[in-house]
Formats: C-alpha cells, structure tokens, sequence
C-alpha cells in the first residue's frame, strides 16, 4: 500500500497499525484526509477537460478521473477500506464508462458525486470544514456549465 507518511505519521506510528480495531476512528480521519488532499486537485483536472477537444483524448483523460472519484467517494468516511477491496463493482464502472461522453456529463457526475461526499462528511472529523469548502466549490464550478444534469 503507498501512503504518503506525511499524512499517516500524523495518526499512527506503523502503517499497519491502521488494520488494528483499536485504531478505527484515526484510520477514517486519515482516509477523510487523503480524500480532501485528493479533493484539492479535481477543479484543475475539470479545467483541463474542459479544452480537449477530441473525443477520443477527451474519454481518454475524463475517464479514469470519473472511475477515481467514484472509488475515492466508497473510501470517504469508511473504515473498511482497511478491511476488503474497495473497487467499484464492474458493473458501476460499466455504467460510468458507458454514460460519459462529453465535457456535460463530467460536469453532471462530478456535482452529483459531490453532493454524496457532502452527505458523508461527519462534521467530527478534523477536516470536514474544508472538505465541505472543497466540495461547494467543485459543485460552483460545475454550475458553471449550461449542461449539468442535477439528480
């Protein structure tokens, strides 16, 4: 497993100790802090596939990005991520990768997924004030296009 240390030094001395009962509740705020961390990338990236312009390259860069957000999204505020694989199964990726073909459906995707992240944030965890600011602010910058499908 790769993890930078600057983030799980701060909550266990040995990345093991994640896998310990003992410590669930410092395993879900490192997860809630890889996620924000992640988070803090995902305007630029919808920037960036805002300008492809080919359809091909376009689905090429939009898609692992779309399946990314969706495993980042069953991780938040999830200690089992620690316990079984959490990969969407292929029949969620099937779905996505079938249902993203222009810069509109990104768009609509990534507010949706992100109003489900708001859902998840336990305002406990250290980082769910930014975590909340992060998401607001993904979700401005998709209402920006006149092409977002609210659901």
């Amino acid at each position: 497993m790769f993890c930078p240390e600057e983030i799980w030094s701060k909550y266990v001395n040995k990345l093991e100790d994640f896998l310990s009962e003992g410590n669930s509740v410092k395993a879900v705020q490192f997860v809630n802090e890889m996620v924000t961390d992640a988070l803090r990338h995902v305007e630029d990236s919808l920037e960036f596939s805002s300008r492809i312009q080919d359809p091909g390259l376009f689905r090429f860069h939009a898609l692992p990005r779309i399946l990314s957000m969706a495993s980042v999204t069953s991780c938040y505020n999830n200690v089992e991520v620690f316990r079984k694989d959490m990969r969407e199964n292929l029949g969620v990726r099937t779905k996505l990768l079938h249902n993203t073909r222009s810069m509109a459906d990104v768009y609509s995707f990534y507010y949706n997924i992100s109003c489900t992240l708001q859902s998840k944030v336990d305002n406990d965890d250290p980082h769910a004030t930014e975590t909340k600011s992060i998401l607001e602010s993904i979700k401005q910058k998709c209402t920006e296009s006149e092409n977002v499908l609210y659901i």
